[in-house]
């Protein structure tokens, strides 16, 4: 009787000791997966920490562009000075009247920087308008960087040789700061009726003051067709 009480104790204790394994098996295993849970989870929270981060790497807006404005070397055209009137504007007011009843005629306007200041200064070859025959031409030359209001003259070309050569405009401009006119005209061997001398002239301006720096004359073979 006490050995099978012995057995049936030795049973029983086997069967707890089998039991007490099998409860902390799962044990185990729910601490693997709870590892497991917290290793997959860390990626997860590394993710959702850099979303923040991908926000703050867009693109910021575009700066307007500046731009710089060029300095000008005339003036604008607001009026302000004489170089903004252009060709166009009515010169005449700016000349010496002619004696009644001729009036002032208009052959050429050429803006260019004869002074060196790097304004335009405004060229206005004119004459008077014939009695009997031509009258020659004269080129004032006006100040591009004074007011329009009250222009400065700067010279005066072709009165040196008016009463002479007699010279009726041909061509005018500037090349690299030098005055060159052409001009038909006369000599003592000629007169205003066929004023077949083809003069070329050229000025500088230099020491606030032009000078006459060339003279040249030609037979243009031609009594030229001149109106005023």
């Amino acid at each position: 009787m006490l050995k099978r009480a012995g057995l049936f104790t030795s049973v029983a204790l086997g069967a707890l000791a089998l039991t007490a394994a099998c409860s902390s098996s799962p044990s185990s295993t729910t601490g693997s997966d709870a590892g497991a849970t917290t290793s997959s989870s860390a990626p997860a929270a590394t993710a959702a920490a850099s979303e923040p981060a991908e926000a703050t790497t867009q693109a910021a807006p575009a700066k307007p562009k500046t731009t710089t404005k060029a300095t000008p070397t005339s003036d604008p055209g607001d009026g302000d000075m004489l170089a903004g009137l252009g060709s166009d504007a009515d010169w005449k007011k700016y000349l010496e009247p002619c004696d009644a009843p001729q009036k002032v005629l208009i052959q050429k306007v050429v803006t260019a920087d004869v002074n060196g200041d790097g304004t335009f200064d405004a060229l206005v070859a004119h004459a008077c308008s014939p009695i009997t025959s031509y009258w020659p031409t004269v080129v004032d030359v006006f100040d591009g960087a004074s007011s329009s209001a009250k222009p400065k003259r700067l010279g005066t070309l072709l009165q040196d040789v008016g009463p002479d050569d007699l010279p009726y405009l041909d061509t005018l401009k500037v090349k690299k700061g030098t005055v060159v006119i052409e001009a038909y005209g006369v000599d003592k061997h000629t007169n205003q009726s066929c004023p077949s001398i083809y003069y070329t002239y050229e000025y500088k301006y230099t020491g606030a003051k032009f000078t006459r720096t060339s003279r040249s004359a030609g037979n243009a073979n031609q009594c030229p067709d001149i109106r005023n």
